[in-house]
Protein backbone atom coordinates (compact mmCIF):
# COMPACT_ATOMS: atom_id res chain seq x y z
CA UNK A 1 0.00 0.00 0.00
CA UNK A 2 1.01 3.49 -0.43
CA UNK A 3 1.06 4.54 3.12
CA UNK A 4 3.33 1.61 3.74
CA UNK A 5 5.78 2.94 1.22
CA UNK A 6 6.05 5.81 3.00
CA UNK A 7 4.61 8.27 0.58
CA UNK A 8 5.77 11.91 0.74
CA UNK A 9 3.74 13.85 2.61
CA UNK A 10 2.80 10.91 4.86
CA UNK A 11 3.51 9.20 8.16
CA UNK A 12 7.25 9.21 9.09
CA UNK A 13 9.43 8.17 5.98
CA UNK A 14 12.60 5.96 6.83
CA UNK A 15 15.29 5.53 5.13
CA UNK A 16 14.68 2.05 3.09
CA UNK A 17 11.27 3.51 1.65
CA UNK A 18 12.23 5.73 -0.46
CA UNK A 19 10.89 4.78 -3.87
CA UNK A 20 14.13 4.64 -6.94
CA UNK A 21 12.78 7.04 -9.45
CA UNK A 22 12.66 9.98 -6.24
CA UNK A 23 16.01 11.14 -5.85
CA UNK A 24 16.95 13.21 -2.62
CA UNK A 25 20.09 14.10 -1.88
CA UNK A 26 22.27 12.89 0.77
CA UNK A 27 22.06 16.33 2.83
CA UNK A 28 18.42 15.99 2.47
CA UNK A 29 18.26 12.72 3.92
CA UNK A 30 20.34 13.45 6.74
CA UNK A 31 17.55 16.84 7.58
CA UNK A 32 14.71 14.06 7.03
CA UNK A 33 16.18 11.94 9.78
CA UNK A 34 17.06 14.81 12.49
CA UNK A 35 13.30 15.75 12.00
CA UNK A 36 12.34 12.49 12.96
CA UNK A 37 14.34 11.79 15.76
CA UNK A 38 13.43 15.52 17.12
CA UNK A 39 9.95 14.54 16.55
CA UNK A 40 10.32 11.08 18.90
CA UNK A 41 11.66 13.18 21.57
CA UNK A 42 9.06 15.36 21.78
CA UNK A 43 6.50 12.54 21.97
CA UNK A 44 8.19 10.99 24.74
CA UNK A 45 8.66 14.08 26.65
CA UNK A 46 4.92 15.08 25.94
CA UNK A 47 4.18 11.09 27.54
CA UNK A 48 6.33 11.20 30.35
CA UNK A 49 4.64 15.14 31.47
CA UNK A 50 1.21 13.56 31.23
CA UNK A 51 2.45 10.73 33.18
CA UNK A 52 3.63 13.15 35.55
CA UNK A 53 1.18 15.29 36.20
CA UNK A 54 -1.60 12.17 36.26
CA UNK A 55 0.00 10.98 39.05
CA UNK A 56 0.31 14.17 40.63
CA UNK A 57 -3.43 15.15 40.34
CA UNK A 58 -4.01 11.43 41.54
CA UNK A 59 -2.03 12.47 45.09
CA UNK A 60 -3.76 15.34 46.02
CA UNK A 61 -6.93 14.03 45.21
CA UNK A 62 -6.27 11.04 46.97
CA UNK A 63 -4.62 13.09 50.30
CA UNK A 64 -7.99 15.26 49.89
CA UNK A 65 -10.60 12.83 49.55
CA UNK A 66 -9.54 10.74 53.04
CA UNK A 67 -8.77 14.12 55.41
CA UNK A 68 -11.49 14.61 57.32
CA UNK A 69 -12.95 17.97 58.24
CA UNK A 70 -11.99 18.62 62.14
CA UNK A 71 -14.80 18.13 64.30
CA UNK A 72 -14.67 20.47 67.43
CA UNK A 73 -16.55 19.61 70.78
CA UNK A 74 -17.66 21.60 72.79
CA UNK A 75 -15.90 21.49 76.02
CA UNK A 76 -17.40 19.38 78.40
CA UNK A 77 -19.48 20.53 81.31
CA UNK A 78 -18.32 20.06 84.95
CA UNK A 79 -20.78 19.96 87.63
CA UNK A 80 -19.85 21.81 90.62
CA UNK A 81 -19.48 19.14 93.62
CA UNK A 82 -21.27 20.96 96.28
CA UNK A 83 -18.79 21.17 99.53
CA UNK A 84 -19.96 20.51 103.02
CA UNK A 85 -18.92 22.41 106.18
CA UNK A 86 -18.16 19.46 109.07
CA UNK A 87 -18.89 21.21 112.40
CA UNK A 88 -16.10 21.05 114.43
CA UNK A 89 -15.02 18.11 116.80
CA UNK A 90 -14.55 19.10 120.18
CA UNK A 91 -12.86 16.21 122.73
CA UNK A 92 -13.38 16.02 126.12
CA UNK A 93 -10.34 17.63 128.30
CA UNK A 94 -7.93 14.66 129.36
CA UNK A 95 -7.57 14.13 132.79
CA UNK A 96 -4.30 13.05 134.43
CA UNK A 97 -4.81 10.88 137.14
CA UNK A 98 -3.72 11.19 140.55
CA UNK A 99 -0.54 9.21 141.22
CA UNK A 100 -0.94 6.75 143.81
CA UNK A 101 1.15 6.17 146.82
CA UNK A 102 1.90 2.89 147.48
CA UNK A 103 2.90 1.73 151.15
CA UNK A 104 6.13 1.66 152.36
CA UNK A 105 7.48 -2.17 151.98
CA UNK A 106 7.62 -3.69 155.19
CA UNK A 107 10.45 -5.85 156.21
CA UNK A 108 10.08 -8.37 158.49
CA UNK A 109 13.21 -7.83 161.12
CA UNK A 110 16.41 -10.59 160.90
CA UNK A 111 16.25 -11.87 164.26
CA UNK A 112 19.86 -11.54 165.30
CA UNK A 113 21.76 -14.85 166.55
CA UNK A 114 24.41 -14.78 169.13
CA UNK A 115 26.89 -16.52 168.33
CA UNK A 116 28.65 -18.79 170.98
CA UNK A 117 32.00 -17.65 171.80
CA UNK A 118 34.99 -19.95 169.95
CA UNK A 119 37.07 -22.21 171.82
CA UNK A 120 40.64 -22.70 170.69
CA UNK A 121 41.47 -26.60 170.99
CA UNK A 122 45.22 -27.46 171.85
CA UNK A 123 46.38 -28.76 168.95
CA UNK A 124 46.23 -32.56 168.66
CA UNK A 125 49.40 -34.69 169.16
CA UNK A 126 49.35 -37.64 167.46
CA UNK A 127 50.80 -40.08 170.03
CA UNK A 128 53.04 -43.29 168.19
CA UNK A 129 51.97 -46.54 169.15
CA UNK A 130 55.30 -47.75 169.51
CA UNK A 131 58.61 -45.91 170.66
CA UNK A 132 61.78 -47.01 169.91
CA UNK A 133 64.59 -45.75 172.80
CA UNK A 134 68.23 -46.11 171.87
CA UNK A 135 70.72 -45.84 174.82
CA UNK A 136 74.63 -45.65 174.71
CA UNK A 137 75.81 -46.64 177.94
CA UNK A 138 79.27 -45.72 178.81
CA UNK A 139 81.82 -45.39 181.86
CA UNK A 140 83.25 -42.53 182.89
CA UNK A 141 86.72 -42.85 181.30
CA UNK A 142 85.55 -44.33 177.79
CA UNK A 143 88.07 -45.67 175.01
CA UNK A 144 87.57 -44.90 171.69
CA UNK A 145 85.57 -47.09 170.22
CA UNK A 146 82.93 -46.72 173.41
CA UNK A 147 82.94 -42.70 172.04
CA UNK A 148 82.46 -44.26 168.29
CA UNK A 149 79.54 -46.68 168.87
CA UNK A 150 77.91 -43.56 170.73
CA UNK A 151 78.65 -41.19 167.88
CA UNK A 152 77.69 -43.63 165.68
CA UNK A 153 74.74 -44.32 166.86
CA UNK A 154 73.40 -40.97 167.19
CA UNK A 155 74.19 -40.23 163.46
CA UNK A 156 72.24 -42.96 161.90
CA UNK A 157 69.48 -41.84 163.42
CA UNK A 158 69.42 -38.11 162.69
CA UNK A 159 70.43 -38.61 159.22
CA UNK A 160 68.19 -41.97 158.26
CA UNK A 161 64.94 -41.12 160.52
CA UNK A 162 64.61 -37.41 160.85
CA UNK A 163 61.11 -37.06 161.26
CA UNK A 164 60.34 -40.54 163.59
CA UNK A 165 63.40 -38.13 165.64
CA UNK A 166 61.46 -34.98 165.86
CA UNK A 167 58.17 -36.45 166.55
CA UNK A 168 60.11 -38.56 168.93
CA UNK A 169 59.03 -42.13 167.86
CA UNK A 170 62.61 -42.75 168.00
CA UNK A 171 64.89 -41.44 170.74
CA UNK A 172 68.65 -41.53 172.03
CA UNK A 173 70.56 -41.01 175.27
CA UNK A 174 74.24 -41.49 175.97
CA UNK A 175 74.35 -42.61 179.83
CA UNK A 176 77.04 -43.00 182.49
CA UNK A 177 76.64 -46.25 183.87
CA UNK A 178 78.48 -46.10 186.69
CA UNK A 179 76.66 -42.33 187.85
CA UNK A 180 74.11 -43.67 190.41
CA UNK A 181 71.58 -41.44 188.91
CA UNK A 182 71.47 -44.03 186.46
CA UNK A 183 71.53 -47.08 188.99
CA UNK A 184 67.93 -48.07 188.06
CA UNK A 185 67.67 -48.11 184.65
CA UNK A 186 71.29 -49.71 184.89
CA UNK A 187 69.59 -52.39 187.00
CA UNK A 188 66.50 -52.78 185.34
CA UNK A 189 68.58 -53.51 182.12
CA UNK A 190 71.47 -55.55 183.52
CA UNK A 191 74.09 -53.32 182.18
CA UNK A 192 77.70 -53.95 183.13
CA UNK A 193 79.80 -52.13 180.66
CA UNK A 194 79.48 -50.08 177.17
CA UNK A 195 76.69 -50.81 175.32
CA UNK A 196 74.07 -50.23 172.69
CA UNK A 197 70.52 -51.12 174.25
CA UNK A 198 67.19 -50.85 172.16
CA UNK A 199 64.29 -50.60 173.53
CA UNK A 200 60.42 -51.27 171.53
CA UNK A 201 58.00 -49.53 174.05
CA UNK A 202 54.28 -50.12 173.60
CA UNK A 203 51.37 -49.09 175.70
CA UNK A 204 51.34 -52.01 177.42
CA UNK A 205 54.60 -53.75 177.20
CA UNK A 206 58.60 -53.24 176.54
CA UNK A 207 61.10 -55.34 174.67
CA UNK A 208 64.47 -55.27 175.03
CA UNK A 209 66.97 -55.56 172.63
CA UNK A 210 71.16 -55.96 172.87
CA UNK A 211 72.56 -55.56 169.82
CA UNK A 212 75.73 -54.52 171.31
CA UNK A 213 78.58 -56.95 169.87
CA UNK A 214 77.52 -56.53 166.12
CA UNK A 215 77.61 -52.96 166.52
CA UNK A 216 81.14 -52.98 168.26
CA UNK A 217 82.37 -55.40 165.46
CA UNK A 218 81.77 -52.89 162.89
CA UNK A 219 82.86 -49.43 164.78
CA UNK A 220 86.27 -49.48 162.76
CA UNK A 221 84.01 -48.40 159.79
CA UNK A 222 81.61 -45.59 159.90
CA UNK A 223 80.03 -46.91 156.61
CA UNK A 224 79.78 -50.35 157.61
CA UNK A 225 78.07 -49.19 161.42
CA UNK A 226 75.84 -47.28 159.96
CA UNK A 227 74.80 -49.28 157.70
CA UNK A 228 73.89 -52.30 159.82
CA UNK A 229 72.13 -50.35 162.17
CA UNK A 230 69.69 -48.51 159.76
CA UNK A 231 68.54 -51.53 158.81
CA UNK A 232 68.36 -52.66 162.60
CA UNK A 233 65.73 -49.56 162.94
CA UNK A 234 64.24 -50.26 159.85
CA UNK A 235 62.88 -53.46 160.99
CA UNK A 236 61.76 -52.37 164.45
CA UNK A 237 59.65 -49.47 163.10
Amino acid sequence: MDSDKGIPGRGIYKEDDFIPHHKISSTDKENVLKNNRSVSSRGILLILGIIVIAFVSYSLIANTGSSEPDITLPPPTTTPVPTTTLAPTTLPPTTTPAPTTLPPPTTTPVPTTTLAPTTTLPPTTTTPSKIIKVYHFHATHQCTSCILAGEYAYYTIITYFPDEFSNGTITYDSLNYEDPKNSTIVNELNVYGSSVFVLEIFPDDTIVHNPTYNLFRRVSSKQSYTEYFKNYLEELL
